[in-house]
């Protein structure tokens, strides 16, 4: 009989690697919750296709726009 795994979701964020904090749940409702922690993840945006696999896990990039600053 064969099992099916379903692979573990983790975040890049800047040099940070978060887990998911709402594992089995879309994308947008995970960006929802970690907006609270990591505001700057509120301006971007995710879809299935970005993830990456990195050994056991798939890995979802936050492209982070640069600070902008006055003169």
């Amino acid at each position: 009989m064969q099992t099916i795994n379903s692979l573990r979701r983790t975040f890049k964020i800047g040099s940070a690697i978060v887990d998911d904090p709402v594992p089995g749940l879309p994308l947008e409702t995970a960006q929802q919750i970690l907006s609270a922690t990591y505001p700057q993840v509120r301006w971007t945006t995710l879809y299935e296709t970005d993830g990456l696999l990195v050994g056991d896990t798939l890995q979802y990039e936050f492209l982070i726009p640069p600070v902008k600053t006055n003169g």
